[in-house]
């Protein structure tokens, strides 16, 4: 124990001397480690940036830019090989003159560009193949533009490993520290004007616009580095210092002949270890994008918090160890083929990676218990922004101050009036994505359960749960639109399918487009008093045309349904039905394949708008407003509205379902219902941001 503390205290006693002037050049170990510090981590710290630009454009894609990330690790067994016998090769410069250092270094080089441009070929070649492997599907079809981008940023990688690593082994950090300094600098600039926020121009930037960039910044920074390295090296060993005519410095066979049998081994060992970790990727990647967002951000936290010293640390220990490797080498005789070195030797030899070991566990021991207690999960939101919106939920959407006062709001939908609205979001002060997160976020606290509006969405097939409310009719074909719902029309009294229709208003119209809600159950009394033919009729069977199914043109089912009284479950009435899917709207008419409505049944519809509209209340529905409404016991209506240029009425839909306080499914719904709501996971749900019109109501589906 004595000798251990005895140990610290000399440590600690040199501390004044190790920041001594002289200490703090490059070719001492305390300059080179805060050289590398300093290019290590200007890398870390863009990598994190990245995915915050990313995540701007559309957080769903931050999981695509690592693709950039395991491309590069597929490559790193190369980027391990050969750079690795640099530190025991180049830098050895006790029994190696300058020129043959030079001359290992150009042909390293050399070398390494030659096959980083070859598997850069490869990887853009087989961009199909890789993305299967390293992108979760629910990106994939967008990310073969990106991976044959950044498949290129191989060729740059091996370019800038080769240069940094050989020129730290000449003890110049300075230079991969000049390669971090303009890939951080350009690409900073270049995010901003193009990609950021603030971006200039009224182009919409794209994830593929941010590969690009990263690419052209980083071929640009391994060429700059190589530049100032011929230039500050080559060319002035050449012009200035003395050396022996006879010593080239152009890259040769013998001069890779020598790097081989050391890269060979760094080469297998990387190549073996680089295999398991892409396998465990893979893996990862397969579970699906959030499970690989997490692994990226785990990735982003380890690289750019914890590693960025290690990595330093691990690099000033490897060039000082080449050193007294290269001095150890002189001292036995560079002739003996078999050398023994004595335990005292290996000592001397390894001390720098003892010091380093020594310094790396100051620091990040420290790192790593305030992470694990205080900052990784912070961080880590910081980094994902969330979840995907399927997987907002109460979890991940907390409320502890008004969860309790919406689960009673549930319970007014299922057990009181039926409907309620929320006021006082202020829709203009957020994105239209952060507008939908508040929106299905606070939802999922009164309706846990979203439905399913649409089963494709731009042609495939997709679990869509937020829809819009929006007139469409300027911009789109009026051919192809076969529901009220995208015009500036009257829509009559219907009901949405689903337990529970939400409406979340973006922005009111210039004029009229008052929402208005009626209850089932007194339209039910009054025609019981007035009209009970027409309750029979209403609950006999009727030929409800299906739009969104053309295989199944219609079903057949009653639109009214009384449910007797339980021990627990009070009397109720329920009605599910809309006007259009029996008279047709716009583009779809009702089909010639289907019976036409008999009167009886044509005088109950009007009967149950007529009713409706007598008895119904306007919700005032204002811009911010959520209103929600228990679709079996209140049908809706909406005026007919004036927008303008500027003032346009949006508003989003959701169809929920809290199973807590659910009503029983009438046996005829069922199946509809089952359609709505099974296998609608969280990681499959589609929350599109601009409008469109779905299935059900185009004609050109």
């Amino acid at each position: 124990m004595m000798k251990i503390l005895n140990s610290i205290t000399r440590r600690i006693r040199r501390l004044p001397s190790a920041f001594s002037s002289s200490s703090l050049h490059r070719t001492h170990y305390t300059g080179s480690l805060l050289f590398n510090l300093a290019s290590f981590i200007l890398p870390a710290l863009y990598g994190t940036l990245s995915k915050l630009w990313v995540a701007n454009i559309d957080s769903s894609m931050v999981v695509l830019t690592d693709a950039y990330t395991y491309m590069n690790t597929a490559s790193e067994a190369v980027n391990e090989g050969l750079p690795r016998a640099a530190w025991v090769i180049i830098g050895d410069k006790s029994s190696r003159s300058l020129g043959k250092r030079l001359q290992l270094t150009h042909t390293l080089i050399a070398f390494q560009s030659v096959i980083g441009l070859i598997l850069s070929i490869i990887f853009a070649a087989a961009a199909s193949s890789f993305a299967n492997s390293f992108v979760p599907e629910e990106v994939r079809d967008v990310s073969l533009t990106y991976v044959r981008i950044t498949s290129f940023t191989v060729f740059s990688g091996t370019l800038e490993t080769a240069v940094a690593t050989a020129t730290r082994a000449l003890d110049k950090p300075d230079i991969p520290l000049a390669i971090s300094t303009v890939k951080f600098a350009v690409n900073i600039i270049l995010d901003f004007l193009l990609i950021s926020k603030f971006h200039v121009g009224s182009f919409k930037p794209t994830v593929n616009m941010q590969g690009t960039i990263q690419l052209v910044c980083n071929l640009v920074a391994a060429f700059a580095g190589l530049v100032y390295f011929l230039s500050s090296n080559t060319w002035s060993f050449k012009r200035h210092t003395p050396h022996d005519p006879q010593e080239k410095l152009r890259p040769s066979f013998h001069a890779l002949k020598v790097l081989l049998p050391p890269g060979l081994i760094f080469f297998t060992e990387s190549a073996v270890r680089n295999a398991l970790y892409l396998w465990l990727v893979s893996t990862i990647v397969a579970l699906g994008a959030i499970y690989a967002t997490a692994w990226g951000v785990f990735n982003t936290i380890r690289w750019g918090l914890i590693m960025v010293p290690v990595q330093a640390l691990e690099a000033t220990a490897l060039q000082f160890i080449g050193h007294n490797w290269g001095d150890w080498r002189k001292r036995v005789d560079i002739s003996t083929r078999k050398p023994q070195a004595s335990l005292k030797d290996l000592r001397g030899i390894v001390r720098p990676a003892f010091r380093s070991l020594f310094i790396a566990l100051i620091f990040e021991v420290p790192i790593a218990i305030f992470l694990t207690l205080f900052g990784a999960k912070p961080f880590a939101s910081y980094i994902s922004l969330g979840l995907s919106l399927g997987h907002l939920s109460t979890e991940t959407f907390p409320l502890p101050k008004l969860h309790s006062e919406l689960r009673k709001l549930s319970d007014e939908l299922h057990k009181g009036h039926g409907f309620f609205v929320i006021r006082g979001v202020n829709v203009d002060n957020y994105t239209r994505e952060e507008n939908a997160i508040i929106y299905v976020g606070i939802s999922s606290h009164i309706a846990s359960q979203r439905g399913r509006q649409d089963s494709k969405f731009d042609g495939k097939p997709a679990d869509v749960v937020l829809t819009h409310v929006k007139d469409l009719s300027a911009g789109q074909d009026k051919s192809a639109i076969g529901s009220p719902a995208y015009t500036t029309d009257r829509q009559v009294f219907h009901t949405d399918s689903g337990d529970i229709v939400s409406l979340f208003c973006l922005e009111t119209a210039l004029e009229g487009g008052a929402s208005r809600i009626a209850s089932t159950w007194r339209v039910y009394n009054e025609l019981a008093r007035t009209r009970p033919d027409l309750i029979r009729t209403l609950s006999q069977n009727w030929d409800v045309e299906n739009f969104a199914n053309p295989n199944k043109k219609f079903t057949t089912r009653p639109l009214l349904y009384h449910q007797k009284a339980t021990d627990t479950l009070p009397e109720r009435v329920a009605l599910q039905y809309a006007r259009r899917y029996f008279v047709g709207f716009g583009a779809l008419p009702r089909s010639h394949d289907i019976p036409p409505i008999t009167e009886a049944q044509a005088e109950a519809l009007d009967a149950l708008h007529f009713l409706g509209d007598k008895l119904s209340v306007s919700t005032n529905f204002a811009k911010g407003d959520m209103q929600f409404i228990n679709n079996l016991a209140v049908f809706h209506a909406r005026d007919a509205f004036t927008d303008s240029p500027t003032q346009q009425r949006h508003l989003l839909r959701l169809w929920l379902r809290d199973p807590e306080n659910a009503w029983e499914t009438p046996e005829p719904l069922r199946e509809r219902w089952a359609e709505l709501y099974e296998g609608v996971t969280p990681d499959g749900q589609v929350f599109p941001l601009e409008p469109y019109i779905r299935s059900a109501s185009n004609k050109a589906r």
